[in-house]
């Protein structure tokens, strides 16, 4: 967010192929499939990655049931911390990214809701 570059994804457990610059597999197709029902700036866990981890969630994974999803996902609650220090700054920085028209400004609007959460 300091480069005014808005992280979004979706973080996968499973095998993948790298030839050149592209990438193939189950896990690629599963985060992108994931990425694209999200509706926020942030990054989640995929199914996959909830299962290969368990209940051992690294310092990074937080739980949060309020993951905002284009469609009713209810069970989906592990995403990547993050938090922005400078709230100006990161008004700011949303301000600019206008005009927030309705297919877009729900992405900022749930990504202010969780951090301030």
């Amino acid at each position: 967010m300091e480069q005014e570059l808005p992280l979004r994804g979706a973080i996968s457990y499973g095998e993948y192929s790298i030839a050149d610059n592209i990438m193939l597999g189950y896990a690629v197709d599963e985060a992108a499939s994931w990425h694209e029902i999200t509706d926020w700036i942030g990054v989640i866990l995929t199914p996959s990655a909830k299962m290969y981890l368990r209940n051992n969630l690294p310092e990074f994974v937080a739980e949060y049931n309020n993951i905002p999803f284009k469609r009713s996902m209810k069970t989906l609650n592990l995403c990547v911390k993050w938090s922005f220090g400078d709230e100006k700054m990161l008004y700011d920085f949303i301000q600019k990214k206008g005009p927030h028209i309705p297919e877009i400004a729900p992405k900022y609007l749930n990504t202010l809701e969780f951090l301030q959460r």
